[in-house]
C-alpha cells in the first residue's frame, strides 16, 4: 500500500547556463516594443538563468532584469 504522505518529486529540466552576454542581450530586448519569437525565448531563458543563479523565483528574476533594463524607473 502506498502512503498518502509520500511526496513525488517531479523531474525539472535545468537549462544550460547562459553566458552573461546573453543576459545582457535579454536586458536590451526588454527595451524593444515588438519582439520576435527568438527574442522572447532569449528573455525567458535569461529569466530562468537569473532565477537559477540568484536562487529566487522567476518573478523576482524578471523584476531584476526589468530593473536592469529600466534603472530610471526603479
Amino acid at each position: 500500500m502506498l502512503s498518502t504522505l509520500t511526496k513525488f518529486k517531479h523531474s525539472v529540466s535545468v537549462p544550460v547556463s547562459l553566458p552573461t552576454s546573453a543576459i545582457e542581450q535579454a536586458i536590451q530586448f526588454l527595451k524593444l516594443y515588438n519582439l520576435s519569437d527568438d527574442q522572447q525565448l532569449t528573455i525567458k531563458a535569461a529569466i530562468d538563468e537569473v532565477a537559477l543563479q540568484r536562487n529566487c523565483f522567476r518573478q523576482q528574476a524578471a523584476w531584476w532584469l526589468n530593473k536592469k533594463a529600466f534603472p530610471e524607473i526603479y
